[in-house]
């Protein structure tokens, strides 16, 4: 397993951006809510590319038997200001398909210790 360096800072979150753009397209009436609907119809995209560290965990094995080769990459990063970590399904040019098994943390150490226990 490859060990990651300690988060010595956060990258710029995504969500203020998101809430900002949003805002210049809808107005300001329950936009946090909005943004946090976006968030969530698209986290795997969001989360994927708000990562801060990956590491690879194997191919996946898909059960639809589709013919191109997919692979397991664990995450770490910072988003909507939380901790996550998760697994991600990746095809060979770095696109993610899914995300799958998504964890939230307090902190950056908490975080850290999911993400070096990733399997």
């Amino acid at each position: 397993m490859t060990a990651i360096p300690t988060i010595e800072r956060v990258k710029d979150d995504p969500f203020p951006a998101l809430v900002s753009d949003l805002e210049i397209e809808f107005g300001t009436a329950g936009i946090e809510a909005l943004a946090t609907y976006f968030l969530e119809a698209e986290a795997a995209d969001f989360h994927w590319d708000a990562r801060m560290n990956e590491q690879h965990l194997g191919a996946y094995e898909s059960v639809d038997g589709d013919d191109f080769e997919l692979d397991r990459v664990a995450i770490i990063g910072w988003i909507a200001g939380r901790w996550y970590v998760a697994a991600c399904i990746v095809d060979g040019d770095g696109a993610v398909h899914d995300m799958i098994d998504l964890q939230h943390f307090e902190s950056a150490g908490q975080a850290e210790g999911a993400f070096d226990d990733m399997h």
